[in-house]
Order: C-alpha cells, then sequence, then structure tokens
C-alpha cells in the first residue's frame, strides 16, 4: 500500500515539474497597434507597436529582462530552412505559418485594450529581436520567437505591467 501512494505521489511531482517547465516567455507587451504584411489571411510579416520588455539574450537561461521601451517589434515567420521554398508540401511547415498567424491574430486582439502580456520563447528559445523607434523603416524583420502564447499578465506581475504603462506615456 506505501509502495502504490510512492507512486502516486512520484507522478505528482513529476508531473507538476513538467507543467512549470516551460520556460521563460520572449516579450513582454502592451500592445497598442498590429500591422500585418501584406495582410492578415496571409501575413509573412508584422510589425507590433506599442511598449516592450524583451528577455535577454545574454542570459537566456535567466529570468533578465530590458527596460520596458516604446517603439514597435518588427517579425518575420520564423520557418527553419526545409520550408521557406514556397513550392514544399511538407505539413510542419504550414502548422508553423498557422500557430504564428494565430498568435499574431491574438496579439491583434490585444490593441488598445491596455492589457500587459507576455508571449513567445521558451527555455533557449531564439532572440526575442529588438525594439525599433518610431522613425526608423521597417527593414530587417527579426524571426518571430515562437513558444508560448498569449498571455494576459495577472496580479501578480504588477511590476513589469507598471514599467510598460510608464514606457507608453514616454514619447
Amino acid at each position: 500500500m506505501s509502495r502504490r501512494l510512492l507512486s502516486v505521489w512520484i507522478i505528482a511531482v513529476a508531473g507538476v515539474l513538467t507543467l512549470r517547465a516551460s520556460g521563460p516567455v520572449a516579450v513582454y507587451a502592451v500592445i497598442e497597434r498590429v500591422v500585418f504584411e501584406p495582410d492578415q489571411s496571409s501575413a509573412q510579416r508584422v510589425q507590433i507597436w506599442g511598449a516592450f520588455s524583451l528577455h535577454s539574450t545574454d542570459a537566456p537561461y535567466s529570468n533578465t529582462f530590458s527596460d520596458a521601451q516604446r517603439g514597435y517589434l518588427y517579425y518575420r515567420m520564423n520557418l527553419p530552412p526545409s520550408c521557406r521554398d514556397r513550392n514544399t508540401s511538407d505539413p510542419a511547415c504550414a502548422d508553423i505559418e498557422k500557430s504564428t498567424r494565430a498568435i499574431w491574430s491574438d496579439l491583434q486582439k490585444m490593441v488598445g485594450n491596455g492589457s500587459a502580456v507576455s508571449f513567445g520563447g521558451n527555455i533557449g528559445a531564439p532572440n526575442p529581436g529588438k525594439i525599433r523607434k518610431a522613425a526608423q523603416q521597417p527593414e530587417s524583420p527579426d524571426p518571430f520567437p515562437l513558444g508560448n502564447p498569449v498571455v494576459i499578465l495577472g496580479p501578480s506581475q504588477t511590476d513589469i505591467s507598471t514599467k510598460l504603462h510608464k514606457a507608453l506615456q514616454s514619447k
């Protein structure tokens, strides 16, 4: 009987550890505007305008983020080389595009509501990109940090939310 209880406990603990292993997010943001290129249904690139705090590329396994800044992020689909040929029939390529567009659409839904959100990344995830100034022309988009979905920040994350809203107030 005690072995069975121990087994159940070990499985429960392993399940909790698995749930917590999703890793850090790539971006914290308050979204003001989303621009799809060329359009929303066939977007290959996206401009996300607002205030952002990006996961540090200097410490990929840490919980270190940049200061909150106003500007925009410019992303492209983060397709592996095997998917970049538009004639490929690999279903995994279509899945990546579909997942990316779904996240971009979720970000569009956050426009103007003032909610602070997180998205992208994972342990060892790619570079979250760079925050561009409003006057900067959109060129050389960064690969989108596909990973975690769009999550509205909760009450335990008021510190980053406050910093993002302050960055929005700066011009």
